[in-house]
C-alpha cells in the first residue's frame, strides 16, 4: 500500500513545505514503512516561482492549464492519477495552507484502517471549530440555513478527506465532482464516515479568496443537490 497526500496550492509554497513534513511525521505512526508520495497542484498555471524550486524525490508538481479553483484543481489532479493509484493505496486530500492539521491526519485514516478489506468507506472532516471573524462566522451561520432549507442538509466539510485508490477508478468521474469536490460526498450514496476535527490556523500568509470567490464557492455547494432541490421546491409550491 502506497499513500497519496494531494494538496491544491495557490501561492501557498511555504506552508505547504511545512505541510509536508508534519504529514510525514503523523504518517508514520499510522502507516509505518508505506511509501508517501506528495501530489502539490498549483493553481497559479505555473506563475509561482516557488513551485519550480521545488526538488524533492517524493512530490510531484501538476500544472493545470489555468486557475481552476482549490476544488476544480483537486477534481483536474484525481482524475489524471487513476493510471498510478492501485485500488487499496490510501489517498488523502487537503489544503496546503495548514487549516487541514497534518496532526489530524490519523484520525482522518483511522475508519480505513479499521475496516482494511473495506475498500469502498471514506472518511471525510466534519469541522467542529473555525478560526474565522466574527462576520464570517455570521455569514456562514446564514448560509447553512440557506443550505439546510434547500437540501434538507448542512455541509461541514471541505477538501480534508480519505479514501482507497478505487476511487479514482470511476466515482471521481461522477458529474457532481465537475461542479463541487466537497458537497458531492454527501450528495452521493456512498459509505461516509464522518469524522469531527476541528479547522487550523494559516500557516503563513492571508486568503486570496474573497467576497465574491465565497458566494460562488456556496452556490457551487449546491449545485450537486440540483435534483434535491427542485423536487422540494416543487414539493413546497
Amino acid at each position: 500500500m502506497r499513500v497519496w497526500v494531494i494538496c491544491p496550492c495557490f501561492l501557498d509554497t511555504e506552508s505547504f513545505l511545512r505541510v509536508r513534513e508534519e504529514a510525514v511525521s503523523a504518517l508514520a505512526s499510522v502507516v509505518s514503512g508505506a511509501p508517501v508520495k506528495f501530489v502539490l497542484i498549483d493553481d497559479t498555471a505555473g506563475l509561482d516561482g516557488l513551485v519550480a524550486q521545488i526538488s524533492l524525490p517524493d512530490v510531484t508538481v501538476v500544472t493545470p492549464p489555468y486557475n481552476l479553483g482549490h476544488q476544480g484543481a483537486l477534481v483536474f489532479a484525481l482524475r489524471g492519477m487513476g493510471a498510478s493509484v492501485e485500488e487499496n493505496d490510501l489517498v488523502i486530500t487537503m489544503d496546503s495552507d495548514g487549516e487541514d492539521r497534518p496532526q489530524d491526519i490519523q484520525a482522518l485514516v483511522q475508519p480505513l484502517l479499521d475496516a482494511p478489506t473495506n475498500l469502498h468507506r471514506i472518511a471525510i472532516a466534519i469541522r467542529t471549530r473555525r478560526s474565522e471573524g466574527l462576520l464570517f462566522k455570521f455569514c456562514y451561520m446564514g448560509f447553512k440555513l440557506v443550505f439546510r432549507a434547500l437540501t434538507g442538509t448542512v455541509i461541514r466539510n471541505g477538501n480534508f478527506a480519505a479514501y482507497r485508490g478505487w476511487f479514482l477508478r470511476d466515482v471521481i468521474f461522477h458529474p457532481h465532482f465537475d461542479q463541487c469536490y466537497s458537497s458531492s460526498f454527501v450528495s452521493l450514496p456512498m459509505q461516509v464516515e464522518k469524522v469531527p476535527l476541528p479547522r487550523g490556523i494559516r500557516y503563513a500568509g492571508k486568503s486570496r479568496m474573497g467576497f465574491m470567490g465565497l458566494v460562488t464557492h456556496g452556490i457551487r455547494m449546491l449545485m450537486p443537490f440540483s435534483e434535491r432541490i427542485a423536487t422540494r421546491g416543487i414539493v413546497y409550491s
